[in-house]
C-alpha cells in the first residue's frame, strides 16, 4: 500500500505518481537558472518507534542532478544508495513551478491540509541557509503523517534543505524521516558540502 510521505524517502520525493490535490508554494523551489549538472545531496536517517519494517534502511543518500534544462522545464534524475528500484528515474519538472505535488510527487489519494509557510534560517553544519519552510499534515486513507520541508535559493538543483515527517495517526509502525542537505555544485565543482562518494566514506 503506498503511503504519503511513507518510510523510504525516495518513495515520497521523486518516485511515485503525482496526483494528489495541488497546493502552491511561495516560491519556486527549481530556479530558473538552473543549469544542466547541477546537483545536490541529501542524508536521509530513518528511524522506527514502534513496530518493526523489516530491511529498513537507517541511512539513505539521494542526489538530485539536472540532466536537461530547457524553454519547458527541467529533467531531474534521481540516483540512490541503498539502490532502489526505481534508481535513476528521471523526473520532468516545468519550469517556474510552485506546486507542492510536483515537488513531492504525491499519490493519488494522498489530501494535503493544513499547509503554512513562514520565512526562517536554517543552519546545516556550520552554514546557514535562508529558508522557506513548509509545514503541513498529509492524509491517505487511514495513514495521516506531520510533515516539515524547508527550501532555499542558496541551492542548487533541488531546493530542499531539509526534510521531516512523524506519523500522527493510523499505522501500526511508526517511522521518523529525517533528510538534511549535504552538499550541493555545479557539474565541476562542489560549491559547498560533500558528494554522495565522500559521504559514503565517512
Amino acid at each position: 500500500m503506498r503511503r504519503a510521505l511513507g518510510p523510504f524517502l525516495v518513495l515520497a520525493l521523486l518516485l511515485a505518481p503525482a496526483f494528489a490535490e495541488d497546493k502552491d508554494l511561495e516560491r519556486h523551489f527549481l530556479s530558473d537558472s538552473t543549469q544542466v549538472g547541477d546537483w545536490c545531496t541529501l542524508e536521509a536517517r530513518v528511524a522506527v518507534d514502534s513496530g518493526d519494517v523489516a530491511g529498513l534502511p537507517s541511512r539513505v543518500i539521494v542526489t538530485y542532478r539536472v540532466t536537461e534544462a530547457n524553454t519547458d522545464g527541467f529533467e531531474v534524475k534521481t540516483e540512490t544508495t541503498p539502490p532502489h528500484d526505481n534508481e535513476w528515474k528521471t523526473k520532468h519538472f516545468h519550469r517556474g513551478s510552485k506546486s507542492l505535488k510536483d515537488l513531492l510527487q504525491l499519490g493519488p489519494d494522498v489530501k494535503v491540509t493544513d499547509m503554512q509557510q513562514s520565512e526562517e534560517t536554517l543552519t546545516v553544519g556550520e552554514r546557514p541557509f535562508k529558508c522557506q519552510k513548509v509545514t503541513f499534515v498529509t492524509t491517505e486513507r487511514e495513514l495521516q503523517q506531520r510533515n516539515e520541508l524547508w527550501l532555499s535559493s542558496d541551492l542548487k538543483s533541488m531546493r530542499i534543505v531539509a526534510l521531516s515527517t512523524r506519523v500522527l495517526a493510523g499505522a501500526k509502525t511508526r517511522v521518523r524521516l529525517d533528510m538534511e542537505v549535504r552538499g550541493f555544485g555545479d557539474k565541476d565543482r562542489v560549491l559547498w558540502g560533500k558528494r554522495a562518494e565522500d559521504l559514503l566514506r565517512d
